[in-house]
């Protein structure tokens, strides 16, 4: 019976571990600010085969502090966070916030 025990307690903490290293990653990534100008925006597909198929829209930005970056969003959620958004338009991602927030052009 200890036999069975070993392995279990390692796969626990194993997964405890892993899960530190993800929500620091994620407090890190929370914990930065930064602005800039949204410079193209792309509807793309990626097919997994079966039939299974992503829609999504891969956001392009220039920062202000000249950094050239992309995030990606899914189709679904798109409309919900950022309806509306254009090339010209700034996004600001304040820290402690998970996304940037869109803050359109001519403001």
């Amino acid at each position: 019976m200890g036999e069975k025990i070993l392995p279990l307690l390692l796969g626990l903490l194993a997964a405890g571990v892993l899960s530190a290293i993800i929500m620091f990653a994620q407090k890190r990534k929370n914990r930065d600010a930064w602005s800039g100008t949204v410079s193209a925006i792309e509807r793309r597909s990626a097919d997994y085969g079966d039939g299974n198929t992503r829609e999504y829209f891969l956001v392009r930005y220039i920062r202000d502090d000249g950094e050239i970056r992309s995030f990606e969003c899914e189709a679904s959620s798109y409309p919900f966070w950022y309806k509306g958004l254009q090339p010209g338009d700034r996004l600001v991602k304040p820290a402690g916030a998970g996304m940037a927030q869109r803050v359109p052009a001519g403001r």
